[in-house]
C-alpha cells in the first residue's frame, strides 16, 4: 500500500456541521432513536468475525471455568455463547447502549447489564477473564473504564484486548486514517462525543501506560503497523509530536494480567 503525502489532500471535517450534529445527537430521544437504527456494532454476529476474535481470546487463554465479562457486546452475543459451550462459568456483558436483546435460551444465560461509560455494575473481583473487541478506542472515559476493569478483575485475572486506533470516519480511506489527530481536545469533543464512530484518540504508548497505571502487567502484544503512515508527517506538523511507534500502529492484540 503507498500512501501519497498528506500535502496531496484537503483534509478536515467541516465543525460548525459536526457540533450541530453533535448536539443533537447528545439529545436522549434523538440518542435513543438512533440506537435503535444503528446496525452496526463491530462483529454484527457476522461467523467469520466471530471466529477470528474467539481465536485470539483461546490462543492466550483458558475459559473452561472462568467467568467471563465481555465489554461491549453490541449486537453479538455469539463469542460468549462459544465461551458457555466450552465449559466456562459465566458469562456477562455490559455496553453503553441495549442494542443485545436475548432471542434464546442460550443467550439468556448471559448476564448483560448496562452501564454508564465509566463505573461497571459488578462488584468487586466478579470475574477471572474480561475481554473486549473494538471498543477501548471509543471509550469516553478510557481511565475511569480500565481502573473499574481492574477492580472486577480478581487478582491474576486477564484483561485480553483488540483495538482499532484509526479514525473510524475513515477507515476505508488509508489517506485518513489519522486525521482524527489533527484537531485540539475540545473541539474533537465537541463534534463527535456523542457519536458511534467517535475514537478516544489515545495511541499504542497511551495504552500500554494507562493500563501500567491502572494495575496491569502486559503479557503478550501483536500492533498492526502500516509504516507507510511516516510518510503522513509531510504537511502536517500536528503529527510530529508522535514517536514512529504510535504514528505507525494502527491497532493492536494485547493480553494484560491483574496484579
Amino acid at each position: 500500500m503507498t500512501i501519497a503525502p498528506a500535502s496531496e489532500y484537503v483534509f478536515g471535517m467541516f465543525p460548525p456541521k459536526e457540533i450541530a450534529q453533535n448536539l443533537v445527537m447528545g439529545i436522549g430521544p434523538v440518542r435513543r432513536w438512533a440506537q435503535g437504527r444503528h446496525q452496526s456494532t463491530g462483529l454484527n454476529r457476522l461467523p467469520d468475525r466471530v471466529t477470528d476474535v474467539y481465536s485470539f481470546y483461546r490462543r492466550h487463554t483458558e475459559v473452561a471455568g472462568q467467568r467471563i465479562l465481555e465489554l461491549g457486546i453490541g449486537h453479538t452475543p455469539d463469542v460468549l455463547l462459544k465461551a458457555l459451550d466450552d465449559g466456562a462459568a459465566s458469562a456477562s456483558a455490559a455496553d453503553i447502549a441495549g442494542y443485545f436483546a436475548p432471542r434464546t435460551e442460550a443467550e439468556r444465560r448471559i448476564g448483560f447489564r448496562l452501564y454508564d461509560g465509566r463505573r461497571l455494575p459488578f462488584s468487586d473481583r466478579s470475574f477471572d477473564l474480561v475481554w473486549s473487541s473494538n471498543v477501548f478506542q471509543h471509550l469516553r472515559e478510557p481511565e475511569a473504564v480500565t481502573a473499574e476493569i481492574r477492580r472486577v478483575l480478581a487478582p491474576g485475572g486477564r484483561l485480553l484486548v483488540r483495538a482499532d486506533l484509526r479514525d473510524h470516519y475513515h477507515l476505508l480511506d488509508p489517506v485518513r486514517w489519522l486525521d482524527c489527530l489533527r484537531y485540539p481536545d475540545w473541539l474533537w469533543n465537541a463534534m463527535t462525543s456523542n457519536r458511534s464512530a467517535y475514537v478516544n484518540r489515545l495511541r499504542l504508548s497511551g495504552w500500554l501506560k494507562l493500563l501500567e497505571k491502572s494495575g496491569f502487567r502486559l503479557e503478550a502484544i501483536e500492533v498492526v503497523r502500516s509504516p507507510e503512515l511516516l510518510e503522513q508527517r509531510m504537511g502536517r506538523d500536528w503529527l510530529n509530536k508522535l514517536s514512529d511507534d504510535d504514528l505507525t500502529a494502527t491497532g493492536f492484540d494485547g493480553v494484560w494480567s491483574a496484579f
